[in-house]
């Protein structure tokens, strides 16, 4: 068995690509499905897909997905992701060998980030 590709059902089509593009670096091709724009490309090494609520039938007003990331500089992705409509969740939480931050996509799924940190 193998997991072949994340599909996320978004309310705003453009604002989550934005967001997804710059903060995770993804290059998405946009194809047009029945008057809807689905936005694939490729999250490190996965392939993902953008695809509006309303084409995928999802009326989720909650929380659709969470992802969590361990990154190099938690500083720098919270600044990125508030920048292209990301929002901070919660205070960063600094614990012994580890910061972490909760953040929001424009669509209000939450994604945890992770920096460990030595000494």
């Amino acid at each position: 068995m193998r997991l072949e590709r994340i599909t996320i059902a978004v309310t705003d089509s453009s604002a989550m690509q934005e967001f997804y593009s710059k903060v995770f670096h993804i290059k998405f091709e946009v194809q047009t499905v029945m008057q809807h724009p689905l936005y694939s490309g490729s999250l490190y090494g996965l392939p993902i897909l953008l695809c509006p609520a309303e084409l995928a039938g999802i009326s989720a007003q909650e929380n659709r997905h969470q992802l969590e990331f361990a990154v190099d500089d938690l500083d720098e992705i919270v600044t990125v992701a508030q920048m292209f409509g990301g929002s901070l969740m919660d205070e960063v939480v600094e614990e012994e060998g580890l910061r972490s931050a909760g953040i929001q996509d424009p669509d209000g799924n939450s994604i945890v980030f992770k920096q460990y940190v030595t000494g």
